[in-house]
């Protein structure tokens, strides 16, 4: 047998008993991997076993122990719940006597829950609703307050944004420099 006969056959029997080898070690991390997670299983589907309570016979805990538990935890959510309704009302209260105030321009309907409204201010000192539809004096107070137009200018020169939290609703109070009188003919319904 020459030399080069004699190497390849050992290049063939050391690949050969390396391949063996691996195949020896990975089969057992494989079986070891596969007895663990049928254990997990076993485990998790298991029968529990029910939670043994405490009995009155048991000094240590006596049965009303838990019931006393229980009626402490119940004041204390109590004493919780009416302080959050207390704090619900001054706010209530606080956004009636405050009413409608003006807001930054990127505030303008960032609350999902508020809804959003666009009003025109007129020349003339008439403000119209998105219908083009003119406003009551009591509607303007209700909606974005007797002052809201003087804000022109404090953010935007022709435009005003006012939050009304009773309402929960967001307006943007548009200056139009025509009079309502003049404004498509004065058509109730269109828009300017």
């Amino acid at each position: 047998m020459t030399k080069s006969a004699s190497n390849i056959l050992c290049f063939i029997f050391g690949a050969a008993a390396g391949g063996l080898a691996t195949w020896y070690f990975v089969k057992d991390i494989y079986r070891k991997k596969a007895d663990m997670e049928v254990e997990s299983v076993k485990r998790a589907y298991a029968p529990q076993e029910p939670e043994t309570t405490p009995g009155p016979e048991d000094e240590e805990f006596p049965a009303n122990r838990n019931f006393t538990i229980f009626q402490s935890e119940l004041e204390s959510m109590k004493t919780d719940y009416s302080e959050i309704i207390k704090s619900a009302q001054y706010d209530q209260e606080l956004a009636e006597t405050n009413g409608p105030y003006i807001i930054a321009p990127t505030e303008y309907g960032e609350d999902p829950t508020y809804k959003t409204y666009e009003l025109t201010y007129f020349a003339d000192g008439i403000i119209t609703d998105e219908v083009n539809d003119p406003l009551d004096e009591e509607e303007i107070a209700k909606t974005i307050g007797r002052d809201a137009i003087e804000h022109f200018g404090e953010y935007e020169d022709d435009s005003v944004y006012v939050r009304n939290d009773v309402l929960k609703a967001d307006y943007l109070i548009l200056k139009d420099l025509r009079k309502f009188s003049y404004a498509d003919d004065n058509i109730p319904g269109s828009h300017v």
